[in-house]
């Protein structure tokens, strides 16, 4: 589902940024290069729908049980100690209603406590909905918890993680597959989106919202564009050669506790400051270049689609025999894995390699969940 939003604002955005006379920038390479991301991913999704294989698939676990109580109401317990950090610090107005003021005048005041908070409303929000029998309360109830973290993203993320239970866990997911069903829905989806602007953005007229929302949904892709037209001006000495990539992957997971030297500046924000630097400095939200940014500037044209082709291929493929599997066992380990590989799992989409953030999440789903004695189906004839 994630893949079909981002695959919409790649390809229609630009052309409805022309129509409503934004200026749009486009590259042969760039294009290309979008065509072929987007293609290894669903081809080898496919493939992993289809390729049968003998492995042992776990049972659905007791989701009443104690253990699972008790990791619903630490996480519980830890946002609303963030709600209450919140209010104590910046009032019932500035944690509810005026907190994506609070959220961009604190990116590095409170970070760590805004990271660890969030993760634990995820887990919170995809657990709960095993939990409760009335989800529409416990979506409210989450929403409400994810007012303080001031990003419509957080909102949105919770939304995505219900409607991916009801089609995916839920007892009748095979009927809201249906067109009649899924249609409405992906629908509702930019609806909400574009409510969501709409509210944020009170005192312009329709056309101007038009092109906000349009213009923003546009942003990344016009920025990597406009990267790849000026390429030798911010890059003079040529590609980074994996520069960017180690950053990814290594930086994000060490502490500055223990590396008091860390950059302040590293993997996707590097590419930033070079292009961007007094936005980047500024520290109120650094200008992204989408998915290929990286893969462009490290390795080139050539290079970046051996990276694509690399990462696509197995993150298509497990895709695919994750939502295969938690279709036919829909159990939260199973549900979980699928969250990781579509929406960034717990801790959402981070600033860091989508390979390693899937480990990253696979790892800490195994640590809280191994208590649970996920048992696996050795025989047949218990999985019918």
């Amino acid at each position: 589902m994630s893949n079909i939003i981002f695959l919409t604002t790649t390809f229609l955005f630009p052309f409805l940024g022309i129509l409503v006379g934004l200026d749009v920038v486009m590259t042969v390479e760039g294009m290309v290069m979008y065509l072929l991301y987007y293609f290894i991913f669903f081809a080898f999704y496919i493939l992993g729908r289809k390729v049968k294989f003998n492995d042992n698939i776990g049972t659905p676990e007791n989701t009443r049980g104690f253990y699972v109580y008790l990791v619903l109401w630490f996480c519980l317990g830890v946002n609303i100690l963030f709600v209450l950090y919140s209010v104590a610090n910046y009032g019932i107005q500035g944690a509810f209603i005026n907190s994506r003021e609070v959220y961009t005048t604190t990116r590095t005041g409170s970070g760590q406590i805004y990271y660890v908070a969030s993760i634990f409303l995820n887990l919170y929000a995809i657990l709960g909905l095993f939990v409760y029998k009335r989800k529409i309360l416990h979506f409210l109830f989450c929403v409400l918890l994810a007012l303080p973290y001031g990003t419509k993203g957080k909102i949105f993320l919770i939304l995505i993680y219900n409607l991916a239970y009801v089609f995916f866990v839920n007892k009748d997911r095979e009927k809201y597959r249906r067109l009649k069903y899924f249609l409405p829905i992906v629908i509702f989806i930019p609806l909400i989106m574009v409510g969501a602007f709409w509210y944020t953005s009170i005192g312009l007229d329709q056309s101007a919202l038009l092109q906000f929302v349009i213009g923003y949904g546009n942003e990344y892709e016009n920025n990597f564009h406009d990267m790849i037209i000026h390429f030798d001006h911010y890059f003079p000495h040529g590609y980074l050669n994996g520069t960017i990539l180690f950053g990814d992957v290594f930086y994000p997971f060490i502490p500055r506790v223990l590396w008091p030297g860390k950059p302040l500046i590293f993997g996707d924000l590097y590419l930033s400051y070079i292009i961007y630097p007094e936005a980047t400095i500024a520290n109120a939200g650094a200008p992204s270049f989408g998915p290929l940014g990286q893969p462009y500037a490290d390795f080139g044209f050539w290079g970046g689609l051996v990276q694509i082709f690399i990462e696509q291929s197995i993150l298509g493929f497990l895709l695919g025999r994750a939502e295969t599997k938690c279709i036919k066992y829909p159990s939260i380990f199973n549900f979980f894995l699928l969250i990781a590989l579509s929406f960034g799992g717990l801790i959402g989409l981070a600033a860091t390699n989508r390979l390693v953030l899937l480990a990253f999440n696979v790892t800490l789903i195994f640590i809280i969940f191994y208590p649970l004695k996920y048992k696996f189906v050795l025989n047949k004839k218990l999985r019918q």
